[in-house]
């Protein structure tokens, strides 16, 4: 555990070293922020970007992050040799027939090093690589050296090509992160105004190697929150989805995160945990993510919004309670409604024979001749629509008061609650000049109208209760808001503690803000259930008894 008194001590520690080796810098904040992360955790990096936009100075500020450090730094070309970055062969072993290198001053020896324009190295200098990186080692003739590196940063404007064999050691550079040329006008004005800013700055706060060793051993015994592994297991959902998609796009190209990287991203996780005094790794911590699972630029935006999207999801109190919650609550108030409510309207129905039938009167008009002039008229006819036909898809006949069918209509629900109506052609001609104009039917038919039965009761209205159960069913929904009054409680006492733990030097204000309004949103839905609660009390409470 870390004790109040060292959290506020490593906190501010690291506040200050950054605001010292950002000092001059613009929009540089966080990737020195990062970058210093990263070799603290003892992780190297890769940064990303066009020549210009101060790589190597973020990389020699990082040097001064460490007392006393051993900085190295080469700018790769296709010609560099071995001895440009391992240092020269001694020629005075050599006479001994002992094939040893001078690297006094050089890689092996150094604790920081920057190597610019990686992917332009020769094979035989980024193989080594790989073995230093993995297991801090340096073969040096025939002895094995222990290398003090806590970090390589690497740069480039451009990725390892594909088939190179070089998949092995991008995929050791842990946190990459772009770096592009100013973008905010004032910063730029500042910057150009400014001139030459120092590669090297002073910083009281620098970490001594007994430090740094004490930040490595207690990282390790800072624990993962559940909630963080939720997330964690949310982004790799989402990276497997995007994938399966990919499948589907010649085009496209699967976003890869190995085991290894995982393993890594979350060590330095927890060095980030400890560094801003906690002693778990907390959903603001994991919004670091964004710089260690994307490796191209076609996937680092949408690696971003994953888990800019997974933290914000996530990140909410007692998520899995509220949903079982939410649960009971529906199942509630379905129970509510079909106790107090009638769930379907319910038609007037006739008897017709040993049929129900909804009994619809239509008034259908007809022009009746005089020996001086043409009139409208009107004539009633009752047709009887079987009750089984509601809400089917079947054409039939509408019965007759007799129980015969009623060739002069025909009918359709159309799956609804709505009856088509039609009436045959050469029987709507003949009425006013016959007295049975069913007689003429032809079979032919034309529209009439559409109708909805006669409503007895409407769906939606109150059922009479017994008094026992509209008492037990307030008393449940009482129940309910003591629960959901409690949880808002809760989640606002828990906001406002987190608002004083979700602050890291490593994460942008911006980035921050997406955890508080994740559990904004929570609060806010709890109310809302909190609303729904009373008017559900109103509405059971409003009901008749019998």
């Amino acid at each position: 555990m870390i004790d109040s008194k060292e959290n506020k001590s490593i906190q501010k520690k690291m506040d200050a070293l950054i605001k010292d080796l950002s000092k001059d810098l613009y929009e540089r904040e966080e990737t020195i922020a990062i970058t210093v992360l990263s070799a603290i955790a003892g992780q190297s990096i890769f940064l990303y970007g066009p020549p210009g936009t101060a790589k190597s100075l973020i990389a020699r500020r990082t040097a001064c992050a460490f007392k006393d450090s051993n900085y190295f730094e080469y700018l790769m070309q296709r010609f560099s040799t071995p001895e440009d970055v391992f240092g020269p062969v001694s020629i005075s072993e050599l006479k001994k027939d002992n094939y040893i290198r001078k690297t006094d001053h050089y890689l092996p020896t150094a604790d920081i090093a920057f190597l610019d324009e990686i992917w332009k190295s020769s094979p035989a200098i980024l193989n080594t690589l790989l073995t230093i990186i993995n297991e801090r080692k340096f073969k040096n003739g025939n002895e094995v050296e222990n290398v003090p590196l806590k970090a390589l940063i690497a740069a480039s404007n451009e990725f390892p090509q594909e088939n190179t064999g070089l998949d092995a050691l991008y995929d050791r550079f842990i946190m990459r992160l772009k770096v592009v040329p100013l973008e905010d006008r004032e910063n730029f004005e500042k910057m150009i105004s400014k001139g030459i800013v120092d590669d090297i700055v002073t910083s009281s706060n620098f970490f001594s190697n007994e430090e740094w060793l004490r930040v490595i051993q207690k990282s390790e015994n800072v624990t993962v929150s559940k909630e963080v592994l939720e997330i964690i297991n949310h982004i790799k959902i989402l990276i497997e989805d995007s994938n399966k998609e990919s499948k589907k796009d010649a085009n496209a190209k699967e976003i890869y995160v190995s085991d290894r990287k995982w393993q890594k991203s979350v060590q330095i996780l927890k060095v980030a945990a400890y560094l801003n005094g906690r002693s778990s790794v907390t959903p603001v911590d994991a919004l670091l993510l964004r710089h260690s699972l994307w490796s191209s630029e076609e996937n680092l935006e949408p690696i971003q919004k994953m888990v800019e999207e997974s933290v914000s999801s996530m990140s909410k109190i007692s998520g899995n309670d509220l949903k079982k919650w939410e649960q009971n609550f529906t199942n509630f108030e379905d129970e509510i409604q079909k106790t107090f409510f009638h769930s379907e309207s319910i038609y007037e129905t006739v008897k017709i024979g040993d049929k129900n039938c909804y009994p619809i009167k239509l008034m259908i008009e007809y022009t009746a001749s005089y020996p001086y002039n043409a009139t409208t008229q009107k004539k009633e006819f009752t047709i009887y629509v079987p009750e089984k036909y509601i809400k089917t898809n079947n054409k039939f006949n509408p019965l007759q008061k007799n129980g015969a069918e009623d060739k002069m209509f025909e009918c359709n629900f159309n799956s609804s609650e709505i009856v088509t109506i039609l009436i045959d052609a050469r029987a709507k001609n003949t009425i006013g000049s016959s007295n049975d104009p069913r007689v003429y039917c032809s079979g032919k038919y034309e529209m009439l109208e559409q109708r909805t039965p006669t409503i007895k009761i409407k769906s939606g209205s109150q059922k009479p209760v017994p008094t026992r159960i509209k008492e037990t069913y307030l008393n449940g929904i009482k129940d309910i808001k003591t629960h959901i009054d409690d949880m808002i409680k809760n989640a606002e006492k828990y906001v406002k503690e987190q608002k004083q733990e979700i602050y890291s030097p490593f994460v942008p204000e911006d980035k921050r803000e997406l955890i508080l309004v994740a559990m904004q949103k929570h609060i806010d839905n709890l109310k809302n259930h909190q609303i729904n609660t009373e008017h559900l009390h109103k509405k059971v409470n409003s009901c008749e008894i019998n």
